[in-house]
């Protein structure tokens, strides 16, 4: 299993060389790099458009600060809390979280909808599909704050 600082790859579903290839078709560098040729395609032809590089950008440091807080918070629960506990502690900042982290990729607008997307939840799963389409390019992980990736990917 192949893991990186950024990337938790579980079951080699996706090959670490499409992450790492510089190819010019086929790899994440290819793929992002159109996108943000389309993003300031749009940029240029709607002014009141803004991109999620752009989002993101704008509410990076707003999203570490939170990041960095519900990590305080986790740590400084005793190991004896009960998952009741945490999810009453942690619960409501990690969701506020979440729901500011799929605004500022533009899955959801300012109000929480979804315009553009079908969007189907199993249980803590978000799986948001262009509509009509069958694929599911992003799914989102509902999940409480907690001190390392093995603890979210546990049963």
């Amino acid at each position: 299993m192949a893991t990186s600082d950024a990337l938790y790859i579980v079951e080699d579903w996706i090959s670490e060389h499409y992450f790492v290839s510089d190819d010019k078709s086929g790899t994440f560098a290819a793929r992002a790099k159109e996108l943000l040729d389309a993003w300031r395609k749009e940029s240029a032809e709607e002014p009141e458009y803004t991109s999620p590089r752009e989002r993101f950008t704008a509410h990076n440091s707003a999203l570490i600060s939170r990041l960095v807080d519900l990590q305080a918070e986790e740590a400084a629960l005793p190991a004896s809390a009960s998952g009741r506990d945490r999810r009453q502690l942690l619960g409501e900042r990690s969701e506020q979280l979440s729901d500011l982290l799929r605004w500022t990729l533009g899955y959801t607008d300012e109000t929480g909808a979804a315009e553009q997307w079908d969007v189907v939840r199993h249980g803590p799963l978000r799986m948001f599909a262009t509509r009509g389409v069958d694929e599911t390019p992003f799914v989102m992980l509902d999940a409480i704050a907690a001190g390392d990736v093995e603890s979210v990917l546990s049963k």
